[in-house]
Formats: C-alpha cells, structure tokens, sequence
C-alpha cells in the first residue's frame, strides 16, 4: 500500500477545518517536503484550481506517478474529455499519468460511457483508467457498464466503514481493480474537537467524542488511529489523503509507520446523510 498526497486545499480553501489557506509558496513548500519524504505520488484535477499548475511549478523529478481527474464540467464529449486531459498533462508538465478517473461518478450513466474508456485506453495517456465514486453501488455498476476499468476510487474512514463491509468492492479487487481510499479524515472532521464541530455537524459529536477518548485512553492521537484503521484494509492498494501543513505531513509519514490493531466495530459510525460531505 502506499500514500497518495492529495491537492484538493492546495492554493485554495479546502475541508471544514482548514481555517487558514495554504498560500501558492506554502502549497509549493508542501509539495516538495512530501517529495523529500518519498511521496512520489499525487492526485490533482482542474476542478482543484491552481493545484496542477503547482505540481507543475514545484519541478519533481518523477512525474510518472501522478494522477489526474477529468474535469466534471468536460461531460460526455469526447474532445472535452481529451482536451481537460492534455490541458491537466501541460499544466504539470508531464507527457503522461499513472492512472485517469473520471471526476463525475455519474458518467457511467451515459449510453457513451464504454466508448469513453476506449477511446482513452487507445489515446495511450495512462496506465489507468477509472472512476472516483462515492458508494460501492457506484463502483459496481461503473465497472459492470464496463469492465475495462482498472481502478476505483472510494470514501472510507474509521467512522465509515461502509465500503469496508462490501463484498462486491473485495470482488473487485480481487479481479485486478486497483481501489484507492480517500476522506480518510472526512475533510479534517474528525481531526477536529467536538468543540470545533460547525452547528450543522452537531450530529456527529458523539461519534467525534468517543473517537477522541478512545485516543486518550490508549494514549494515542486520533490521526494514528484513522490511519491504521484505512491502512490495515487488506484490499485497499492506496490511500489518497491531504495535509494543511508539512508539520501536519510529518505527523502523518510518522503514524504511517506505527500502525495499531483494535477492534474497529467499537467505534460507533456516523449516521446517513451526515457522513456524506456533499450533504453538508
């Protein structure tokens, strides 16, 4: 398994407990300390404003495990598809990706969807080629409209342990899929004190709260336990995860090697609709 720095608040507010923006000289700084630290993969999209242009301007010397979303807005068109793809490539200065998902989880829907990934699969840009989602439903019957995904993006943290249950994502790792986690922190919620916690999340203190004690009582800090919970998901290839700053990057290249076993159905989840962020 191996860690993916996300860009999404890079240059721009991102996350419900992001309070101060990374600055474009912050971001950069970021970039090349997780460099340094051996990160050599990234995940970006124009939809994450000036992130590309940043993994362009930060000069990595290995470009070859990048990996890019298609913009929502570029539809079904196929030139729209390619055009946010070579525009995604120049704007990191690379000729080509690790792996190429489609931004919009509803794109499979369309009648164009195969084609889609054929056309791309011949266009020889990636290695790759799959779709971010939010539930497993989405991921299986994205890969059952065609099959020639090789990759799968999902939300799953120590709170939502949603996808964790499913046995048809198991499935498709077990075919060759490769599955990526993300929101590993839910967008920083569950790094925050139930104090913290906006008045429409208010809901979720509960689950924040004992988060927080069973941290305490272990002598822990919530961030180890997150990780270890998504980094022991033995189908999981990768985890795709943010940082606000490269103290919090360090903190987190060192919880990743001091991993804990605990019995994770102790944790009490967050209910429906709240776990979902598109729902905030």
């Amino acid at each position: 398994m191996h860690l993916v720095l996300g860009t999404a608040n890079l240059g721009q507010k991102y996350g419900i407990s992001n309070v101060n923006n990374l600055s474009n000289e912050e971001s950069l700084e970021l970039i090349k300390f997780a460099y340094s630290q051996g990160i050599r993969h990234f995940d970006t999209a124009p939809d994450y404003g000036v992130a590309e242009s940043l993994l362009g301007r930060a000069n990595i010397a290995d470009l070859s495990n990048i990996q890019l979303k298609i913009s929502k807005s570029a539809g079904t068109n196929i030139m729209d598809i390619k055009h946010s793809i070579t525009t995604s490539l120049a704007n990191i200065g690379a000729v080509s990706a690790d792996t190429i998902l489609f931004h919009d989880p509803e794109i499979y829907f369309s009648e164009e969807f195969s084609r889609i990934v054929d056309s791309l699969l011949d266009l020889g840009v990636a290695k790759r080629i799959g779709i971010s989602c939010y539930t497993s439903e989405q991921a299986s019957d994205a890969f059952n409209k065609c099959n020639k995904l090789t990759a799968i993006q999902l939300p799953e943290n120590i709170l939502d342990r949603r996808i964790n249950k499913s046995d048809s994502v198991r499935l498709l790792a077990e075919s060759g899929c490769s599955i990526q986690i993300r929101s590993i922190f839910l967008q920083g919620l569950l790094l925050m004190k139930s104090t913290e916690v906006p008045k429409k999340l208010e809901i979720t203190k509960p689950q924040i709260s004992r988060l927080a004690k069973v941290a305490e009582d272990h002598g822990l800090t919530i961030l180890q336990l997150c990780l270890s919970y998504v980094m022991q998901i033995p189908w999981a290839e990768s985890i795709v995860f943010g940082a606000n700053s490269i103290n919090q990057l360090s903190e987190i290249l060192e919880a990743s090697n001091k991993l804990i076993e605990m019995d994770w159905s102790e944790f009490e989840e967050i209910p429906e609709p709240w776990i979902d962020p598109r729902n905030w």
